[in-house]
C-alpha cells in the first residue's frame, strides 16, 4: 500500500510567549499533533483564548513554534516561505484599490503579466458572484460583498491551502449562509486544503471533513471529530439533517466540559437549525 502524502503536518507543536521583565513565559499552545490530507477541510473550534488565531499565525509562517515542527508539503515552515491564502474577519482590503485591483494585488507582487492577472481576477470574482463590481471601491460595497472580494483575492494566487479566521462572524445571517454555500461550492470544485477557525459549532461541522476541538490554558487539541455527512452539501439541507445535529451537539458538549459559559454561546447558533 502506498504511503499517504500529507499536505500539512503538526508534530509536537508548542508556542510560548515571554512577558516583560522577569515574568515567566506563558504556554499558549502545547503539544499539538495533526495530519491533514490534500483537499481536506478542517474546522477549529474552542473557547475564547485557547489559541486558535495563534495557531493560524504559525500555519501561515508569520511566527514559529517554540518547539515542535510544522511541515507543509513535507517542508518545514521555518525553512521556506509558506504560500497560503488568508481570509480574516476584517476583510483587510486596500481602500484605495478597486475590487479588481485588490484581487490582483498578490499577483502583481509575483510579477504576473497584466493580461494573465486580469483573466485570473475575473475567474475568481465570478466564483464569488462579484462580476460587475470590478471597478467599485471597498467603501461602495456591503460587508458581505467585501468578504467575497477577500475570498477571491485569497484564491487568486492558487495557494496550496487557505487559512480562514472567523471570516463570516460579523455578517448578517442571510449573507453568512450565502457565503457558507459559496465556500462549500469552492471546496467541492477546487480541492483546496482549508483550515477554518470559527466560534459557530454548526458552521464548523457543516463545512468540514473534520472538526478539531480545542481546550484552553494551555491550548491543546481535546478531540478531532469526523463529520460523516456526505458531499456535496448545502446549508439549507444541512440545517434539517439529524446526523449533523448529532455531531454539533457532541462537539458542543466537548466545549462545555472545558468552559460551560462558552458552550452557552456556541449553542445559541444551534437554535435556528
Amino acid at each position: 500500500m502506498q504511503e499517504k502524502k500529507w499536505k500539512l503536518v503538526l508534530s509536537k507543536v508548542s508556542r510560548d510567549y515571554t512577558g516583560n521583565g522577569n515574568e515567566e513565559p506563558v504556554n499558549v499552545l502545547n503539544n499539538l499533533n495533526l495530519k491533514v490530507e490534500e483537499g481536506e477541510f478542517i474546522s477549529i473550534v474552542g473557547p475564547s483564548g485557547c489559541g486558535k488565531s495563534t495557531l493560524l499565525d504559525l500555519l501561515a509562517g508569520l511566527s514559529q513554534p517554540s518547539s515542535g515542527e510544522i511541515l507543509v508539503d513535507g517542508q518545514p515552515t521555518s525553512e521556506t516561505a509558506v504560500r497560503c491564502g488568508m481570509v480574516q474577519q476584517g476583510y483587510a482590503l486596500f481602500p484605495w484599490l478597486t475590487v479588481r485591483e485588490n484581487v490582483e494585488f498578490p499577483l502583481s507582487l509575483r510579477n504576473v503579466p497584466k493580461e494573465e492577472r486580469r483573466q485570473i481576477s475575473q475567474r475568481e470574482l465570478r466564483k464569488v458572484f462579484m462580476e460587475g463590481y470590478e471597478d467599485r471601491y471597498p467603501d461602495e460595497l456591503s460587508g458581505g460583498m467585501r468578504q467575497r472580494v477577500a475570498i477571491a483575492r485569497a484564491l487568486a494566487s492558487d495557494p496550496p491551502f487557505l487559512l480562514m479566521d472567523e471570516p463570516f462572524a460579523a455578517l448578517d445571517p442571510e449573507t453568512r449562509a450565502t457565503l457558507q454555500d459559496e465556500l462549500l461550492h469552492i471546496t467541492s470544485t477546487t480541492n483546496k486544503t482549508i483550515i477554518f477557525v470559527t466560534h459557530d459549532v454548526f458552521e464548523a461541522a457543516a463545512l468540514a471533513d473534520r472538526v478539531v476541538v480545542m481546550k484552553a490554558n494551555p491550548g491543546t487539541f481535546r478531540e478531532v471529530v469526523d463529520v460523516t455527512v456526505p458531499w456535496p452539501r448545502s446549508i439549507a439541507t444541512l440545517r434539517d439533517l439529524p446526523e449533523l445535529r448529532e455531531i454539533t451537539n457532541y462537539i458542543g458538549k466537548l466545549i462545555h466540559r472545558e468552559q460551560p459559559a462558552a458552550y452557552e454561546e456556541e449553542i445559541s447558533d444551534l437554535a435556528v437549525i
